[in-house]
């Protein structure tokens, strides 16, 4: 049995830095033993792609707000994180993230 593995990031590929770069060679490392990665990051800039492969790797990019002061934006932020974590739920288990 294969197991999939979720790696979560605050930043992903094509961005560069130490966070992208570990990410990586985490995924590189899950597909040479045997696993199936699947990374979810935050979509910045907007401008990219919110699913798309690296190397191999199945990327998904989410785009996260954060709350700002006041009740209508408080219950804004409240209603789409709700709408964003069905989202990555919904990917892991299409994806079959068991670890």
């Amino acid at each position: 049995m294969t197991h999939s593995v979720a790696l979560f990031a605050s930043a992903f590929s094509p961005n560069v830095g130490g966070v992208e770069e570990t990410v990586g060679q985490l995924a590189r490392y899950q597909m040479r033993a045997g696993r199936r990665p699947i990374v979810l990051t935050m979509r910045w800039p907007k401008s990219l792609p919110a699913a798309e492969d690296i190397e191999g790797v199945p990327v998904r990019r989410h785009i996260f707000r954060l709350p700002e002061p006041g009740p209508r934006y408080m219950l804004a932020y409240a209603l789409e994180s709700r709408l964003i974590q069905r989202r990555i739920d919904r990917q892991l288990v299409l994806h079959g993230a068991s670890v």
